[in-house]
């Protein structure tokens, strides 16, 4: 008779949500962040501005990072929440910007 650590011998409920949550635990060691990008519209609309604002701060005050995907712009939601929270004025309290 085989033995798998993985499935209890009496199958309990409890056992088998144990077993499941130890196998999830297991396998999100290998889960890859996502990453999210925004393209120069889709920025405006979170920031309800103007395009030409978003590039502004882009091509000319070069504060806004960005990434270049062949000829097209992309900029990283990371990059954007530092840009936002290097913008808050010292009486706003910290709070998640997105």
């Amino acid at each position: 008779m085989t033995s798998n650590k993985f499935i209890p011998n009496k199958g309990s409920v409890e056992d088998l949500q144990q077993t499941f949550e130890m196998m999830v635990r297991s396998l999100a060691h290998f889960a890859k962040p996502t990453l999210t990008v925004y393209t120069i519209i889709e920025v405006a609309k979170i920031l309800k501005c103007k395009e030409r604002t978003v590039k502004h701060h882009l091509y000319e005050a070069i504060d806004l990072p960005y990434l270049k995907v062949g000829r097209e712009v992309r900029i990283r939601e990371q990059d954007l929440r530092v840009f936002l929270e290097n913008r808050l004025s010292k009486t706003v309290h910290t709070q998640d910007v997105l």
